[in-house]
Formats: structure tokens, sequence, C-alpha cells
């Protein structure tokens, strides 16, 4: 997704966007991914319960599917896929040059809103 913008895949329409509003107002943005049906086939596994990597190919999404196999049913879950946002090479408002910590802010404006 780049430096700027994280995936986001889950199971709850209503939790993906509650996310993506606190990052908006926090100035982290996300991008909502498909759960495909597709991803899914492709962390099935002939030797194991699952593999824990599909390859390169959607791994973003089917690292998300994997982690919500780990699930209870019914829970609401999100995966946010913050690898190219974690780090910056240079500080650009309010980002540091280095460790980003980004999500955090995020979660605080979740956090104020319960």
């Amino acid at each position: 997704m780049g430096n700027e913008t994280a995936g986001i895949i889950g199971n709850n329409d209503e939790l993906i966007a509650q996310v993506i509003g606190a990052g908006k107002k926090a100035g982290e943005m996300y991008h909502h991914l498909p759960s495909l049906p597709e991803c899914k086939e492709a962390i099935k596994s002939d030797v194991a319960d699952l593999l824990n990597s599909a390859g390169r190919a959607a791994s973003t999404i089917t690292g998300g599917l994997f982690i919500g196999e780990f699930i209870d049913e019914g829970t609401p879950w999100a995966h946010l896929d913050i690898g190219g946002t974690s780090t910056a090479e240079k500080a650009s408002g309010f980002k540091p040059k280095g460790c980003t910590a980004f999500g955090v802010r995020t979660f605080v404006n979740i956090a104020k809103e319960l």
C-alpha cells in the first residue's frame, strides 16, 4: 500500500469503518481490502492446518485471513498491515524519520470514543 496508507482487512464492516474514521482524524490513512474467497483458499494446506504464508500475491489479505482463523467465531476483528507505514526515510508532518508508530494515533482516537 506504500508508505502513506495501511491496508485493513477484517470480518466486520462496522469495526473497519470505525478504524478508518479514527485514522482519518489522526492523519493515518487506511484502505479496506477485500476478503476474497480465493485468498482464503490460498492459505489451505495439504500437510498443515493452514499455511502461514501463501506467497507474495495478496500477502496482506492472506495474512489477515490467517490471523482471522484464530479468532473466536462471531468476534469482530481487523488486521492492519502497517509494514509500509511503520518507518519513514524522512520526517513529514507529525511523522518523524525512522519509526513512525503508525496506528497508535488511530487507536488513541478509538479509545477516546469508548
